[in-house]
């Protein structure tokens, strides 16, 4: 079953003006066609609005038909790359890292990349123009095994060092799972931290308001 989640961060002065009423009537209005359009079983909404967390619920959260809750888990996927990309746009801003460094600057000590690709720089992985595939080839083909106990940071960092590209970089437009997978971990890197860290600490002071 595919599970869909909408997030919407915490949102500024002039957005927190609209009542929960409003809110809902505007969640409503977007959710809902959408989910009949795209036949989707479940999707979550969560709004941080004036301080005050709310949650929206539409269809179910397993093929059991179990519905959801506040602290269900879900899957947000390519929403994360909003986030990645917005924590390298951070640490451009504030002097640690630059578009156009090399990627390989900021790697473990003792992993570099393979010869074609010692030139990709953190701007090629942002705009998937890097040459690596949408997914790790030696990624698990079973999604219970996609999993950092079954496919470790050592697994991923194997195949990156490995990876050879025809060509030069950059390398035409191909979207790449694996690029912005390895540019979260370069970026969290650089600030300190671990990416879900970096994002919990960036995250308040960042604001989003795209319904209103």
């Amino acid at each position: 079953m595919a599970l869909v989640s909408l997030l919407w961060g915490t949102v500024n002065d002039s957005c927190a003006q609209t009542a929960e009423s409003q809110v809902r009537e505007i969640v409503d209005g977007i959710v809902n066609p959408w989910v009949a359009k795209n036949n989707l079983p479940g999707v979550a909404v969560a709004i941080s609005l004036g301080g005050k967390e709310s949650f929206y619920f539409y269809g179910h959260r397993d093929d059991a038909g179990n519905p959801f809750r506040p602290d269900s888990i879900v899957e947000i996927g390519s929403c994360t790359k909003v986030f990645t990309a917005t924590l390298l746009a951070e640490q451009v801003n504030e002097g640690h890292m630059a578009l156009n460094d090399l990627a390989e600057k900021y790697f473990p000590p003792g992993d570099h990349l393979a010869p074609s690709t010692q030139s990709m720089t953190l701007l090629m992985l942002a705009t998937h123009t890097a040459g690596l595939p949408r997914d790790p080839t030696d990624i698990p083909n079973g999604l219970e095994k996609r999993n950092i106990k079954n496919y470790t940071s050592a697994d991923f960092f194997h195949f990156i060092d490995n990876w050879q590209i025809q060509g030069r970089l950059p390398a035409p437009y191909s979207y790449s799972n694996a690029g912005f997978g390895l540019l979260g971990y370069l970026v969290a890197k650089a600030a300190g931290a671990d990416w879900e860290t970096v994002v919990a600490e960036e995250s308040q002071s960042l604001w989003v308001c795209p319904i209103l």
